[in-house]
């Protein structure tokens, strides 16, 4: 399946599984492809199980019913591994980015996000939950203005083991003359495990060579072997 150079916008969230989302991907292989594609104004994710590689979307204005808030609120939310690179995802009421429930591996290798500009969702902006078999990886992104609603910093880490965040620049920034806030409460990153014992202990977490201007990583405090934090540039 590929996308290339439209609009995806008005879905209609019912309570029910999979509705409100502007694209269900469930059914689709892994060499599946947007490219240049919007997915805009939709009650629930823009993307659900979103499978493939994603090359300059953009995901705005998605999660306007608040009842999706913790089921299927996101830009785009998936249960396997995919690539985000190049993309704009701003302005959702959810999570920007996130895979959850496992996130399974798939032939693309790694939950892999790159070299997007992720601002101003209500919640995480990139978000890697309830994870122990795929792996992410999260570099050269700009995440700022994100978790205003929900304390989960700018890249949230939930319960969730085998992710490398590097390189990515967090703050207050001015980018193509527009002006973004700090993540909220001057988070960047949080990398937390909430100890029950139905979910992944929080492992192999490395949070290495991010620029943080000004702000503070969340989870450092814990054991070493759990959470690695180094070369970040305050």
């Amino acid at each position: 399946m590929r996308f290339e150079g439209i609009r995806i916008t008005g879905g209609v969230y019912s309570s029910k599984t999979g509705s409100g989302t502007g694209v269900a991907m469930g059914s689709a292989a892994d060499d599946s492809s947007m490219y240049a594609v919007e997915v805009m104004n939709n009650e629930a994710a823009g993307i659900l199980s979103g499978r493939g590689t994603f090359d300059r979307i953009e995901l705005t204005n998605n999660t306007t019913n608040s009842q999706a808030l913790g089921i299927n609120a996101a830009g785009m939310k998936s249960r396997h591994e995919v690539e985000v690179k190049n993309s704009y995802v701003h302005d959702t009421q959810g999570n920007g980015l996130w895979c959850d429930n496992e996130c399974y591996d798939s032939s693309v290798g790694k939950y892999w996000i790159h070299g997007n500009l992720v601002v101003n969702a209500g919640r995480g902006g990139i978000r890697w939950e309830e994870v122990s078999q795929g792996e992410a990886l999260i570099e050269d992104n700009w995440v700022h203005g994100n978790s205003r609603n929900a304390s989960r910093g700018g890249i949230s880490v939930r319960d969730a083991k085998d992710a490398l965040i590097q390189r990515n620049v967090f703050g207050a920034a001015t980018i193509a003359g527009v002006s973004y806030s700090q993540n909220a409460d001057k988070v960047p990153i949080m990398a937390s495990d909430s100890g029950l014992s139905d979910r992944p202990n929080l492992d192999n977490i490395d949070i290495v060579n991010n620029t943080l201007n000004g702000e503070i990583i969340k989870g450092c405090e814990l054991r070493d072997t759990v959470v690695a934090c180094s070369g970040n540039t305050p």
